[in-house]
């Protein structure tokens, strides 16, 4: 019964830390010229090379039958390109704190295509759960935002509305993954064909944007672009694993930890202050944890 909870915990443990590293590793890469396409673009072509590798020295052949071409497609798509899209279009036209608490609500919208698709089985204790785990992260967010963050940006209805689409579409993509997956893909070639197929995505935005390969040469030769790699095939290998043997709700929980996870990360490595709310915020999540914690059928 203890394995049992464990291993799921520790699987979205490392989902949600490996989401915190690579948007601080994103932030560190994208600190001088490069746009956030040059980012993404050089990101996702490593990310597929690196599966690739890892697939061909296992002797794995990626299967590309139609119901495989589908599946990479669309979950590279709305799993990665479109929201990464939306989210450097909308965010520069919203206070930060509240593009942050709106990405981070990624459980609540998964939440409700589960009511309205009776896609996952709902209890009390589950919904609670999930409300309790925002709960927390608001309190984290909130408490570390400087004062006089976001005061000087207008917040305009259009874009607004537009932002809460990009917590719908990782929801959508979490939920897709857990139900649509085809029988003989393992998590590995999921990753390599997911990671391909965003690449694409990527190149397409990336040479309509225009950019040159100055940014994307800057992005490579930068230290943190490693990890972004390294972190973002981790966390593929996590949510596959949680969207295959527990469910994409589940999976959506790793958007709070990576919150206070980043947070925490800030504190360690960056001289953040410490905020006394955290300890509070870190406490609920463990409590929302506790009562989505997988239970045996």
């Amino acid at each position: 019964m203890q394995h049992y909870r464990l291993v799921p915990l520790a699987l979205l443990l490392g989902l949600g830390v490996s989401w915190s590293v690579r948007l601080l590793s994103i932030k560190a890469t994208a600190s001088g010229q490069p746009s956030g396409i040059d980012v993404a673009f050089a990101a996702s072509w490593g990310i597929a090379a690196l599966t690739t590798l890892l697939n061909a020295a296992r002797s794995g052949r990626l299967p590309v039958g139609a119901p495989h071409l589908r599946f990479y497609a669309l979950s590279g798509v709305i799993g990665f390109g479109l929201p990464f899209l939306l989210e450097i279009l909308i965010a520069p036209h919203l206070p930060p704190v509240l593009f942050v608490v709106i990405a981070t609500s990624v459980p609540l919208w998964a939440l409700l295509f589960a009511l309205a698709f009776r896609l996952e089985r709902l209890t009390v204790a589950r919904v609670s759960g999930i409300l309790i785990g925002f709960v927390a992260t608001l309190v984290v967010i909130l408490s570390s935002a400087p004062e006089t963050e976001g005061e000087s940006i207008a917040i305009e209805p259009t874009w607004l509305l537009a932002s809460f689409s990009i917590p719908a579409l990782y929801a959508s993509y979490m939920l897709y993954v857990a139900k649509i997956w085809p029988t003989d893909l393992d998590n590995l070639r999921s990753a390599q064909g997911q990671g391909l197929a965003a690449a694409l995505c990527f190149t397409v935005i990336w040479l309509v944007t225009g950019s040159g390969m100055t940014g994307v040469l800057e992005v490579v030769r930068s230290p943190a672009f490693g990890l972004i790699i390294l972190s973002e095939v981790l966390a593929l290998l996590c949510l596959f694993q949680i969207a295959r043997t527990i469910g994409g709700g589940y999976a959506t929980q790793a958007n709070y930890i990576a919150v206070i996870s980043g947070t925490l990360i800030g504190i360690v490595l960056f001289d953040q202050p410490l905020v006394p709310t955290l300890a509070v915020g870190v406490a609920l999540l463990l409590v929302g944890l506790r009562l989505t914690a997988p239970r045996p059928v």
